[in-house]
């Protein structure tokens, strides 16, 4: 008789869904996990948790698996994988249904949503939570610095988890607490607009128990969020950053938290994995700074950030679109968005999973933003994007003398860049 539970994670090196093969092993869950490649950021997290990676095959599913859970980067009518379970009749569920189990099964449950600074505001109330003794269990889409982890299984009835938007996935969440961070329009391929992106977001506001002190929302607070005073954190740089704290702020003291305790642990948070991520020291001759930044709001709060703490060095980015979707639907935005930088290199567009082609890319962003911006470049290759960033860093140091920083920016590979900088 089997007394361990068994589940299979196909695409197991995906952020979320490596979060969560982690906390159910560590609840006890017997996990296998597969994914189409060897080299993958969550490759640590995974090791730490004890959990292999294999290749994709079907030979992966067995008859004695009780659950696969697929990330929703692959149709189950169509991946190997899947198709296997449904032929030999193992269930299947998303990683956002699976989550969402998850999630709902605890008794106080935070979700962290919206368009920008998810990742950082649910780090930072879960080191807060942890900090003051509370041991939560989280999920983070990037790497808490503090945790070396994406993720952290606790033994509280507390969850926290970063909820993703796309695809109303956050719609399957049932929070007792709710942080809604700015609502900016994202995700053109899935939302028609504006208005019914906000109504997803209006739906969960909607759903929280009414009479209750239980939604911490940007938009609603914004105004006593920029008349409070700075929140001293050593580690993390601009308003955008101080926006998120005084969003974690405000959901903690929600939760019982008492300001002495919350400021102290926010002095020693270390941020999270690619949102300005220091790639060497921040006094280094060549600056190497990592960020997620993938949206024109984001890409400026970055910029701005940067600028603020380096007001006369001389600023690099090399950029890499997202989606050509986003890129068509978002076109001027983003070619205004690199005013705070003194070059701009565009390197071809990450072509992700659910997207492959599109007529607007990074070739047309680089063509419009240098209608706004003295110094644009197009690369094509990862290749020629590291020759042009070396030769403007060089011509940089020999003209000025000074420090210069360089910025690896987006949401899909152009870290791997970092390494040959």
């Amino acid at each position: 008789m089997k007394t361990k539970k068994k589940y299979h994670f196909t695409g197991v090196a995906g952020t979320g869904m490596s979060a969560l093969a982690a906390i159910l092993k560590q609840r006890g869950r017997e996990i296998t996990g597969s994914d189409e490649a060897n080299d993958f950021q969550t490759a640590t997290s995974l090791r730490n948790a004890g959990i292999q990676v294999k290749r994709f095959n079907p030979a992966n599913i067995t008859k004695n698996l009780d659950l696969v859970v697929y990330s929703s980067a692959y149709n189950p009518a169509t991946h190997p994988e899947l198709k296997k379970a449904a032929k030999i009749g193992i269930p299947i569920q998303s990683y956002a249904e699976a989550l969402a189990a998850l999630f709902n099964s605890y008794e106080r449950r935070v979700l962290v949503t919206g368009t920008h600074g998810k990742s950082t505001t649910t780090a930072m109330i879960g080191h807060i939570l942890t900090e003051a003794g509370h041991d939560p269990t989280v999920i983070v889409g990037a790497e808490v610095k503090n945790w070396k982890s994406n993720s952290r299984t606790g033994k509280s009835n507390i969850m926290v988890v970063e909820g993703d938007e796309y695809q109303e996935k956050v719609l399957l969440m049932n929070p007792t607490l709710l942080v809604l961070t700015a609502t900016d329009y994202d995700h053109p391929d899935y939302f028609k607009n504006q208005t019914a992106y906000e109504s997803m977001f209006d739906t969960l506001v909607r759903r929280m128990p009414k009479n209750k002190n239980n939604v911490v929302s940007w938009k609603k607070f914004a105004q006593a969020f920029r008349n409070h005073p700075a929140v001293s954190m050593p580690y993390l740089m601009g308003k955008h950053n101080q926006q998120n704290a005084h969003c974690a702020l405000r959901a903690v003291r929600l939760l019982g938290l008492k300001e002495t305790a919350v400021k102290k642990a926010l002095k020693t948070f270390k941020g999270v994995g690619r949102r300005l991520e220091f790639h060497r020291k921040p006094e280094a001759p060549v600056v190497l700074l990592d960020d997620y930044a993938h949206h024109p709001t984001e890409i400026k709060a970055s910029l701005n950030a940067v600028r603020e703490r380096y007001p006369k060095q001389r600023i690099i980015v090399i950029f890499q679109p997202h989606t050509f979707s986003r890129t068509k639907a978002f076109l001027d935005d983003f070619a205004q968005s690199f005013s705070d930088a003194d070059a701009v290199i565009v390197l071809k567009t990450f072509s992700s999973a659910r997207e492959r082609t599109g007529p607007i890319g990074a070739k047309e962003l680089a063509q419009a933003a240098a209608k706004h911006h003295p110094s644009v470049r197009y690369a094509a290759t990862h290749k020629k994007a590291i020759a042009l960033a070396k030769d403007l860093v060089r011509k940089s140091r020999q003209t000025r003398r000074e420090q210069a920083v360089l910025i690896t920016m987006g949401a899909g590979d152009v870290n791997h860049l970092l390494g040959l900088l």
